[in-house]
């Protein structure tokens, strides 16, 4: 029986200390998330600037400025008439990021309509890969101008003059993405 007794005594001995080991005590914090987005917007500014007169000659005209299209994505349009040899203009686009996010541009595209006169332009631009910071992350960041000096050249590499009575459309597309998605040159055509 003292044998029967010692068996139940270190029996109960280690269900009390299974019963310690699995003793828990506890404290409950609850967690309550708010998320907020932030907005990619830009808004744009374009203005044409014709470089001076080339002997005497004031029939060439240079505009540029910013719509819709029907979706409301805004377009630049640049309207050069009667352009000459040696005609010459610089387009400007400013760009305000009014948005919360910085954003670089992630690509482009563009379509040539009509007569390709790319033959017979000679173009510089400032086009590099830059963040534009909206204005509670950096105030001195937040608005960029871009030009594209462009001039008619007289004679193409092969030789060919300028055609007068040409017209040539360029369609294209600029998609600005946020920061952390642009990694390295912009990406084109």
């Amino acid at each position: 029986m003292r044998s029967k007794a010692i068996g139940i005594l270190a029996l109960l001995a280690l269900t009390a200390s299974i019963g310690v080991a699995m003793a828990m005590w506890t404290e409950t914090l609850k967690v309550n998330v708010s998320i907020n987005t932030g907005e990619v917007n830009l808004d744009f500014d374009a203005w044409c600037v014709e470089h001076p007169e080339v002997e005497g000659k004031d029939v060439g005209s240079c505009d540029a400025y910013i719509t819709e299209d029907k979706y409301g994505t805004p377009v630049l349009m640049i309207n050069v008439s009667n352009a000459y040899p040696w005609y010459g203009f610089t387009v400007y686009l400013r760009i305000n990021n009014t948005g919360t996010i910085p954003v670089k541009i992630y690509n482009y595209t563009y379509s040539i309509y009509g007569d390709d006169l790319t033959p017979w332009l000679s173009c510089t631009d400032n086009i590099t890969q830059v963040q534009i910071d909206p204005y509670d992350v950096n105030p001195d960041e937040q608005v960029k101008t871009f030009y594209m000096n462009c001039t008619f050249i007289q004679d193409s590499e092969d030789g060919e003059v300028l055609p007068e009575n040409a017209h040539m459309t360029i369609m294209g597309q600029v998609v600005f993405a946020q920061w952390n998605e642009v990694t390295g040159p912009i990406q084109g055509p």
